[in-house]
């Protein structure tokens, strides 16, 4: 199988129920493991990915972000600058969340077993995203905090 994108590991269903069982073992044995539950959901998330795609193409932004592909990395987020900005933006918040938590934007675990392109970018969209949530709802990024 020819590969997709950078990064990809083209897989067949065999490789992708092995990579399941295996993540899903593993998560469960240590839900700190991101790298494996990572690894489950590019194995078993087609359907939550389309969904989220199919949902994106409804509005203009959400067509916009498939069109242009913006990505939350350090070429777009400098914790230092989010932290001097006014104590009530979402843009403080996010900077102190980082520092807190010893995080960086570039840390997020690439995509390699999603087989479509666009459907990669939309799994990498959200993982680079995730911690946004945890800032707005005011959850720890620990296993609770997660569920």
């Amino acid at each position: 199988r020819k590969s997709l994108y950078r990064g990809h590991l083209p897989t067949n269903p065999l490789q992708k129920l092995a990579a399941t069982a295996i993540s899903a073992a593993k998560a469960l044995k240590d839900p700190r493991r991101a790298d494996m539950v990572g690894v489950l959901g590019e194995a078993t998330g087609r359907v939550a990915l389309e969904k989220i795609r199919s949902d994106l193409k409804t509005t203009r932004e959400g067509r916009l972000i498939l069109s242009e592909r913006p990505v939350v990395d350090s070429t777009t987020i400098n914790g230092d600058e989010l932290r001097q900005l006014d104590e009530n933006t979402f843009g403080h918040a996010y900077g102190r969340f980082l520092e807190r938590y010893g995080f960086d934007p570039d840390d997020r675990t690439p995509v390699a077993l999603v087989d479509d392109e666009e459907l990669a970018y939309v799994l990498l969209r959200y993982r680079q995203v995730h911690d946004f949530w945890h800032v707005l709802f005011g959850l720890p990024p620990t296993v609770h905090g997660e569920l």
